[in-house]
């Protein structure tokens, strides 16, 4: 049963009043698409001419002068076409179009490097960022997936406004049957403090 739910007014309202009513369900969505989709967030911290990954768990803070990599992970159980990864971000959070030439510290020299060996092999280049920035979130077109493979995506991010923010978690879904999705793993909605 559905419960019905109204609007009232304490007096009669103006004849150029316009109501604007908006739903939000506390129930997540189903999943549709038989695929996986994993997200990790990394503080980037600079580490001589690279920068060292370091893992944000879930209830962290973040500082707003700091430059973050998002880390999205997809794979599906059978091939995918025309999908696309939509991943909100908070107020302030902002997508760099450029990766400036960052290098990464592969997990070998991060390893190296806490035990005080210095590692000779060259830093991984960040590739470019595949993903267009919207309002409030950015987007990862991905055109075809065959069936078991898995593909990384990671882009540069700023969290620029302080405060505590909650959003809904990143999604992937098929582009023209809109009710096939999957929903990151994890939480239904993300919580984040910006300091």
């Amino acid at each position: 049963a559905t419960a019905q739910q109204s609007v009232s007014w304490s007096q009669a309202p103006s004849s150029n009043m316009l109501l604007s009513v908006r739903y939000r369900s506390a129930r997540g969505l189903a999943a549709t698409l038989p695929a996986q989709l994993k997200r990790q967030l990394y503080k980037l911290e600079p580490q001589g001419e690279a920068f060292k990954l370091v893992s944000v768990a879930s209830g962290d803070a973040l500082d707003s002068q700091a430059l973050y990599l998002d880390e999205l992970s997809l794979q599906s159980k059978q091939a995918l076409n025309h999908t696309l990864i939509e991943v909100a971000l908070p107020p302030g959070g902002t997508l760099e179009r450029s990766t400036w030439g960052i290098k990464i510290m592969s997990d070998a020299q991060r390893s190296a490097a806490a035990s005080g060996v210095k590692d000779k092999a060259d830093a991984q280049s960040l590739e470019a960022a595949a993903g267009e920035e919207g309002q409030g979130s950015y987007s990862i077109p991905v055109d075809h997936l065959d069936a078991g493979q898995a593909v990384v995506y990671r882009h540069l991010l700023r969290f620029t406004q302080k405060g505590q923010f909650q959003w809904p978690s990143a999604r992937v879904w098929a582009m023209y049957q809109s009710a096939l999705q999957a929903r990151e793993a994890g939480a239904a909605q993300q919580k984040m403090t910006v300091k």
